[in-house]
């Protein structure tokens, strides 16, 4: 490896270069997505990683919450996402939704 740097930084120096132009590239760029709630009442965080952001993602992260929790009925407070919103989105019986007005910036932390 020190050699190709060496003789790459001998072409630079000498004013040569090497055209790349025709050397096909691809940039693969693959996501992950947390999906995490937070009780205010004593701080229990549930989370999951998820491969998208979608209406059947959000669905099995609701869920998630509902399962890890069943004695418990649950006031998530979301906001305008279109996931969040989808009227396919499935909620549990012991949860529901409320969702922040469209232009909130009063219930943002300082």
């Amino acid at each position: 490896m020190k050699d190709v740097l060496e003789e790459s930084a001998l072409l630079v120096a000498a004013g040569s270069t090497r055209n790349t132009s025709n050397v096909p590239s691809q940039i693969v760029r693959e996501y992950t997505y947390g999906y995490v709630a937070v009780s205010p009442h004593d701080g229990t965080m549930d989370s999951l990683i998820l491969p998208q952001v979608t209406k059947e993602a959000m669905s099995i992260f609701l869920r998630e919450v509902s399962d890890r929790h069943p004695d418990e009925f649950i006031l998530m407070v979301v906001d305008g996402a279109g996931w969040h919103k989808a009227s396919a989105l499935i909620v549990p019986d012991n949860m529901a939704l409320y969702f922040l007005p469209p232009y909130s910036p009063q219930t943002q932390p300082r």
